[in-house]
């Protein structure tokens, strides 16, 4: 059975970084909807530049799954980990807690977190 490494958690957030930023960037509008949001014409830019920011991370994940150990790798992990937690910190104090997507979306960012901290953890002083 196949052991789950850094890169496997590396190409999983670059493929979910992938169509969650494409999804903003071409279509806010829907998504945010189906998180309770409703945008006027800035909103829509807003969302599109974080669309951007979510894609970006997503292929700064997936190019980094086939480094080796290294401080660099390290400190995207540690980078991944600052992050995800404020967005769930802010994701918590921001957002509409009764729906079902933001919820969706707090989890995903807290299990990043976590798998991001097991293996900064684990790598530490290697």
């Amino acid at each position: 059975m196949a052991k789950f490494e850094i890169k496997h958690a590396f190409l999983i957030h670059g493929i979910i970084g992938f169509l969650f930023g494409i999804g903003f960037m071409v279509i806010p509008t829907p998504i945010t909807t189906l998180m309770g949001l409703s945008l006027g014409d800035d909103g829509i830019i807003l969302a599109r530049i974080c669309g951007v920011l979510i894609f970006g991370l997503g292929m700064f994940a997936f190019g980094a799954r086939k480094e080796p150990h290294s401080t660099m790798r390290q400190q995207i992990m540690l980078a991944f980990i600052v992050v995800y937690t404020l967005d769930t910190i802010f994701s918590l104090l921001l957002f509409d807690l009764t729906n079902f997507m933001v919820w969706g979306l707090i989890l995903l960012h807290a299990v990043l977190v976590v798998v991001y901290g097991y293996f900064f953890i684990q790598n530490r002083g290697k």
